[in-house]
């Protein structure tokens, strides 16, 4: 999953973004992991940062599922969100 945010930076260059995590059925939430911080220096490509991480998805019954992930960022004031559909068996 690829998603844009054009993230906002102070002077010094750092940066606040926190990644959320929801998997939801039905359009009703299933599964909400812990949020996560991004690295407030980005040493980097400021304009692409990699992101990654895991979900247990042991506890899902077989179904239709969908994945939303959202970036928000605390010095621009703005948030993205992207979702994908998947299906456990």
């Amino acid at each position: 999953m690829v998603f844009y945010l054009q993230c906002g930076e102070d002077q010094l260059g750092t940066v606040n973004l926190a990644v959320q995590a929801e998997v939801l059925r039905d359009g009703r939430r299933v599964l909400l992991p812990p949020q996560s911080k991004l690295p407030a220096r980005i040493d980097q490509d400021p304009v692409r940062i990699p992101f990654g991480g895991e979900l247990a998805l042991k506890s899902l019954t077989p179904g239709h599922y969908n994945l939303r992930l959202t970036v928000k960022d605390g010095i621009a004031g703005k948030d993205a969100s992207q979702n994908i559909d998947f299906e456990v068996q």
